[in-house]
């Protein structure tokens, strides 16, 4: 049975960063396997007008606008509201290139690995290998485990256990979701054979505004990441043994 995959990138911004990801995207995704859903999630009028062109260009790749910038979770979660039937909702971040070909291909087999019942995600520059269970490793962030990737992919079982995206913050949704994850003992893990590089941000990453938008949702976020471990008694990692 073919399976109803929905990958979902998120843009805001930066057209050349956006326009070298896409390339590479595109290139390496079977689309005839995928439904693709660009967000234009407050774009800028040249951005806009490239993701319509790349839209118009590419069959099963469909472009979602908002009406103004909502951020990565909320723009997430509106898609997933559309299309919350589906076997599988991969996100990528929009400044992550993806060298791998046919990376979709190979991570719905990693999927089948684990069941269709873990949540897998990319690391970025490692080396590639052939898929085994003890290839899949675990990730790390602040005092907990979590899986922080390139893209960020969960089956519906996951979804249908845990819901959507916590949308109060702008940041670490991905991380956030796996803490959540942990309360129902569900299992993440990286997979090294899909290949991707960390794009470089041209302008905003580096204004001062960015800045202090990004330490303040890391203050909140890990908060939130303590309510969660303390609400659930997991200050360590749940899979250890």
């Amino acid at each position: 049975m073919k399976k109803n995959h929905i990958v979902i990138i998120p843009i805001h911004d930066e057209l050349i960063m956006v326009k070298e990801m896409l390339s590479a995207f595109l290139k390496n995704t079977n689309l005839n396997t995928c439904s693709v859903y660009v967000i234009d999630d407050g774009n800028d009028t040249a951005t806009i007008d490239y993701l319509k062109t790349v839209v118009k260009k590419n069959n099963n790749v469909f472009l979602h606008q908002n009406q103004k910038n909502l951020g990565k979770p909320k723009s997430i979660n509106k898609v997933i509201r559309d299309h919350k039937n589906a076997d599988f909702f991969t996100i990528i971040d929009s400044d992550i290139k993806i060298t791998t070909k046919n990376w979709n291909d190979l991570l719905l087999k990693a999927h089948t690995i684990f069941n269709n019942k873990s949540i897998l995600g990319g690391a970025t520059n490692q080396n590639g290998f052939e898929f085994k269970k003890s290839d899949m490793v675990f990730g790390d962030m602040f005092p907990f485990w979590t899986l922080v990737g390139n893209f960020f992919s969960v089956p519906k079982f996951v979804f249908n256990k845990l819901g959507y995206f916590y949308d109060k913050i702008r940041r670490h949704e991905d991380a956030d979701y796996c803490r959540r994850a942990a309360t129902q003992n569900i299992r993440w893990y990286y997979t090294p054979n899909i290949k991707t590089k960390e794009l470089k941000h041209l302008s905003y990453s580096n204004k001062k505004e960015y800045q202090n938008l990004k330490t303040k949702e890391e203050n909140i976020y890990k908060k939130r990441a303590e309510h969660i471990m303390k609400t659930h008694n997991i200050y360590y990692n749940p899979f250890k043994n």
